[in-house]
């Protein structure tokens, strides 16, 4: 009896042992992943890009660009993520409309400004790339119990989903069922229950609107749309779009967290491991014995190779699965199109990213409430069927009933929130946005007379404290390659014909080095 006293004992010990070990271990990355970014916003700059008249380049100079932002920011090693609190390296990309005048930025660490002016200046030869305030200093600052603006924020992913085909284990007979009544087990049945982004799935992007290949005067630019709708704005009206983006690489569970993960399952994936699982339930699987007969990677019939252990066939060993050439004669066209489309968007660099609209107005100045139709559909004229889309998946106001929104004190802070994620360029920090135990219940309305940061601090420490086991992830983010994300973020010609999109005569330039003395 003592010996069982003695293991429950250890094993209470234990637990809370591993359990203090946890929570030092979260508090310890939520105070140095703080400190690291704190210190990357001190060497962060603004780089403004100010158009020429002309400009004659298809969006796959931007996409030239872009590929250099697929950066590691030396997270490599365990003590630089773990001791340091290291983080890969983001860049923010971003449109804004400063009463009516429209600005592109790119925001970086000091350390990448020549790399990326030197690539804009080589794909762009017109531009002129200047270091600038952040703007962001210029907007009215909006907090949810001060009429100091109003203001409308969204947040956006890619829309298509997939169901995540699970087989169930068979079911465990017992004693009597197995031997006195001779049942067999049931057969393995599927549950489509696990829901997944099928972000590997793209967009349409440029190549498909022909804005590689068109005359300038003929092209037919999305990103018109949206210049339309910022030049639009009047005096005390601010908007802006920012695409914060880092490796995807990054995300492949040893450098960070890993963007994907099942609810039900806790299972992560990877980008190229939801691309794999798609094609895999599109072809079907077929797994192939030792003998029987296959087809190699170039369609001839073989037969399923042995491994031969101490001169016996190791049937067991043979566990991989092969995919039937056979079988993708029997893929429906979509199906065909589909891994096609896949395949296209896995073969360019990928970059995770998060994707955020706002529109403030000042004091003083109207608050013009059809713009939030804008602001909501901002990425529409990019939609086309068939292709991934960029929809919606957070708002402002996200209520459809009154009660959920008593005196629209949580719309308040929702876009509080959703404005200071903007201005402090937030979205990949790993031990943030998952639990949101302030959100799902009425607790937040007792801090709506304290500032925001007290909120989200007690937020913070509250998912460490309830779930130190956990491993949080940042739900906003998803994937695109470089050639989507430059369908949505490039230099517009003279397509864009906004009265409100100031252009440079040309391009300043330095003297030649080897002029004579």
């Amino acid at each position: 009896m003592q010996f069982v006293v003695d293991l429950i004992l250890l094993s209470i010990y234990a637990f809370f042992t591993i359990t203090i070990f946890a929570l030092i271990r979260r508090y310890w990355l939520l105070y140095v992943n703080q400190k690291f970014t704190s210190k990357v916003q001190d060497d962060t700059i603004m780089l403004e890009i100010k158009l020429p008249r002309e400009i004659d380049k298809s969006p796959l100079a931007m996409e030239m660009v872009l590929s250099n932002m697929t950066q590691g920011g030396g997270v490599g090693t365990w003590e630089a993520r773990g001791i340091k609190g290291g983080l890969p390296a983001t860049f923010s990309l971003e449109i804004a409309s400063l009463e009516g005048v429209i600005h592109f930025y790119i925001r970086t660490h000091k350390k990448f400004k020549e790399l990326l002016s030197a690539s804009l200046y080589a794909h762009y030869p017109g531009v002129e790339v200047v270091e600038a305030d952040d703007y962001t200093s210029l907007l009215p600052r909006y907090e949810h119990n001060k009429e100091t603006a109003s203001a409308w924020a969204n947040g956006y992913k890619l829309s298509k989903k997939f169901d995540l085909v699970k087989e169930k284990e068979d079911e465990k007979l017992g004693f009597f069922a197995k031997y006195v009544f001779f049942d067999t087990p049931k057969e393995k049945s599927v549950d489509k229950g696990v829901k997944l982004p099928l972000d590997v799935f793209p967009m349409r992007t440029y190549i498909d609107l022909g804005l590689d290949k068109q005359k300038e005067e003929m092209k037919v630019d999305p990103l018109v749309s949206v210049l339309e709708f910022f030049g639009s704005l009047g005096k005390g009206e601010y908007a802006a779009v920012q695409f914060i983006v880092q490796d995807e690489d990054a995300h492949n569970g040893k450098k960070s967290y890993k963007i994907y993960h099942s609810e039900e399952t806790h299972e992560e994936f990877t980008a190229s491991d939801i691309a794999k699982k798609y094609k895999e339930e599109l072809r079907g699987r077929v797994v192939h014995k030792v003998g029987e007969k296959v087809f190699d990677d170039y369609g001839n019939p073989v037969y399923a190779k042995t491994t031969k252990e101490d001169e016996k066939p190791a049937q067991q060993e043979y566990k991989k699965e092969k995919i039937d050439f056979a079988a993708e004669n029997t893929l429906k066209y979509e199906e065909k199109a589909a891994i096609e489309l896949i395949e296209r968007k896995m073969g360019k660099p990928l970059l995770a990213c998060v994707c955020r609209s706002i529109y403030v107005v000042k004091q003083g100045a109207k608050f013009n409430s059809n713009y939030i139709q804008n602001v909501i559909s901002l990425f529409k004229p990019f939609a086309a069927p068939g292709f991934n889309n960029l929809a919606p998946s957070s708002f402002s106001n996200g209520y459809d009933y009154d009660w959920q929104n008593p005196n629209n004190l949580r719309s308040n802070w929702r876009t509080e929130e959703l404005f200071d994620a903007f201005v402090e360029r937030e979205g990949f920090h790993p031990h943030t946005g998952t639990i949101n135990w302030f959100t799902d219940v009425d607790a937040d309305r007792y801090f709506y007379k304290y500032p925001g940061y007290i909120r989200r601090t007690i937020t913070l420490a509250g998912e460490a404290l309830l779930d130190p086991f956990g491993h949080p992830h940042a739900e906003e983010v998803f994937v695109l390659n470089t050639e989507e994300l430059a369908t949505l973020f490039h230099l517009p010609g003279l397509v864009a014909t906004v009265p409100t999109l100031p252009r440079i005569d040309s391009r300043k330039a330095v003297a030649p080095v080897n002029l004579p003395i």
